[in-house]
């Protein structure tokens, strides 16, 4: 009689086991292929921007009002476990805080133009900076609610330039050299990623995502309406730009409905 018991009660718990095992399906978009969406918003900061105006006029460097917003709209798809592939659209926001001259040009500055002497107000305006990516992510603890991820990036970056102002030094403005930053181009770029996901239900993920991206010989057009016969000039330079977000990722894929009972 008792061996019975003893067998029944083992059938039983067999019978049982797949099923329990089956209600536990928080970490299934996590671990098997499908596809996903996120929206991400923080902050970023942007090096100085240093570039040459000309051969004689020498770099100046343009320094952004930093930290600025930054925000990200991503489209996805999960290859495995550890895998994931997707597409990265970004948008950064920076207003310029100075424009100061270095090395042979140490002492000049791009003020505004209704400057007096002695001072050197912002010449205003802004920075703004669109990107494409497509990225490769590696999830390092995909069963685990909490699960760090690196990843990297390459594509594009177009960035617009809208300020301008009046050169002057510590005694004054020299009348006519107004400069115009007002132009936009399109650069190739790559940026590496890094950060923690958090699993929040079966489907949604708070993902913090640390984002270093750099595009090698950004140009932005210049125009100077008197600067000894000059009236078209670039700026070129390297764009950095490091930014720090928190965003929803929502998995499409639902998981397997629950095997029928025994």
């Amino acid at each position: 009689m008792k061996f019975n018991l003893l067998a029944g009660a083992a059938l039983v718990s067999l019978l049982a086991a797949p099923a329990a095992f089956a209600q536990d399906d928080s970490d299934w978009s996590a671990t098997h292929p499908g596809w996903y969406g996120a929206i991400d918003a923080g902050g970023h900061h942007t090096n100085t921007f240093r570039g040459e105006l000309s051969d004689d006029n020498g770099p100046f460097d343009i320094h952004m009002t930093n930290p600025d917003f930054a925000g990200f709209v991503r489209i996805g798809y999960r290859i495995n476990g550890h895998l994931r592939i997707e597409l990265e659209g970004g948008y950064r926001h920076e207003g310029v805080q100075s424009i100061t001259g270095v090395g042979v040009n140490d002492g000049l500055f791009i003020c505004n133009a209704n400057s007096g002497a002695g001072t050197c107000e912002t010449p205003g305006g802004s920075v703004n900076a669109w990107t494409g990516m497509g990225n490769l992510l590696i999830d390092v603890l995909p069963h685990s609610r909490i699960n760090p991820f690196v990843g990297g990036g390459v594509g594009f970056v177009d960035i617009s330039s809208n300020t301008h102002g009046t050169v002057c030094d510590t005694e004054g403005c020299f009348t006519g050299d107004n400069l115009d930053f007002h132009g936009s181009g399109t650069h190739f770029a790559y940026q590496g990623l890094a950060g923690i996901s958090i699993r929040a239900t079966d489907r949604v993920n708070v993902d913090f995502t640390y984002r270093y991206t750099r595009s090698d010989g950004v140009n932005l057009g210049v125009s100077c309406s008197d600067c000894e016969g000059t009236t078209s000039l670039h700026m070129r330079g390297d764009w950095i730009d490091q930014a720090f977000t928190v965003g929803l990722r929502y998995s499409f894929a639902s998981p397997p409905p629950p095997p029928p009972p025994p």
